[in-house]
């Protein structure tokens, strides 16, 4: 049996052996000759160079690399540059209109259309932005202290900007669709607590400002707008005190009150200042004084009392 075993291993040896020999033969080149000035007539033969294989038994094995072959990197790929065009259609009422596209639109346009002429209150008199206080302004305030005192929210005063407010109100009916035109943002309904200090340190921001939207609070000022007296529900401002004040979220993280609030604890009640005037509007009506409250009041030079005179405010400023 081991007799066996040697000769068909020597058998199998000879034969690998024999055919390595043939692979030797077969990959023979043939190298050019070089011409010479003497031998350009009489070219030689090509002569015959042999290419030798290494001899490697099948049973060998490559030692192995001690350290991995570094990775080329590949080198970075340039950024595809994207060419846009683009050609300007201004779309006028005028436009014809598209029928698939109305298809598809005028049930969605009715059921808005329903929902944004619905009257919600009358005014009889225009209501206009202005500063140091205005009537608009101060409907805007009151609806949104009420909201939030309708939910339950303990809140002393409400501030709010009057560039947020985007458009005055003229003499008749206000419907839904004027409430969005006069408030587009999505300002939510916060509110926060502070110390009477802080408050007063806010209300001479108010007071930098040429007045606010102000409600549940009244403010006395000098000819110079420095904040000379402040009142809430009546009371002096107590400097010690604690006072929960009602804003929007804007104006606490972003506007001019965000020095003071910008890393104070702010509840919310997820309700947007338009939500709190369309509630205050359809649910307890409309009302405002018929004449300026003098709830910001900028003292003059006399003992007589002054009654800014309303004007509309830029609609750059928010």
């Amino acid at each position: 049996m081991r007799y066996t075993t040697h000769k068909s291993l020597s058998c199998l040896l000879l034969v690998w052996l024999g055919g390595w020999c043939v692979l030797q033969t077969s990959c023979t080149t043939e190298l050019p000759h070089k011409a010479t000035p003497h031998t350009t007539r009489h070219p030689q033969p090509p002569t015959q160079h042999a290419t030798w294989l290494p001899l490697r038994l099948p049973f060998a094995r490559l030692p192995a690399l001690s350290h991995p072959r570094p990775k080329t990197p590949t080198p970075p790929t340039r950024p595809r540059r994207v060419h846009l065009s683009y050609r300007v259609h201004i779309i006028r009422a005028e436009a014809p209109r598209h029928t698939g596209v109305e298809a598809i639109i005028a049930p969605y346009r009715k059921r808005l259309g329903e929902r944004m002429n619905t009257v919600l209150a009358t005014t009889p008199l225009p209501l206009s932005r202005g500063t140091p206080e205005s009537r608009l302004g101060s409907l805007v305030a009151e609806a949104c202290l009420g909201r939030m005192r309708a939910l339950g929210w303990q809140v002393d005063l409400f501030v709010t900007n009057l560039g947020g407010i985007r458009k005055d109100l003229g003499a008749g009916d206000i419907q839904v669709r004027d409430v969005y035109e006069l408030l587009p943002f999505e300002n939510i309904l916060v509110r926060v607590s502070l110390r009477g200090k802080e408050l007063r340190t806010l209300i001479g921001l108010l007071a930098k400002q040429g007045g606010e939207p102000l409600a549940g609070a009244r403010v006395l000022l000098d000819h110079q707008h420095r904040v000379k007296s402040v009142w809430i529900d009546g009371k002096a401002l107590d400097d010690k005190a604690h006072y929960i004040l009602g804003t929007s979220d804007y104006l606490a993280k972003t506007g001019w009150m965000s020095p003071i609030l910008r890393k104070k604890h702010l509840e919310s009640t997820d309700l947007t200042l338009r939500d709190a005037m369309i509630w205050a509007l359809a649910e307890q009506g409309l009302r405002w004084p018929h004449d300026l409250d003098g709830r910001i009041r900028i003292e003059s030079h006399t003992s007589a009392p002054h009654r800014p005179a309303s004007r509309q405010a830029p609609l750059k400023r928010r």
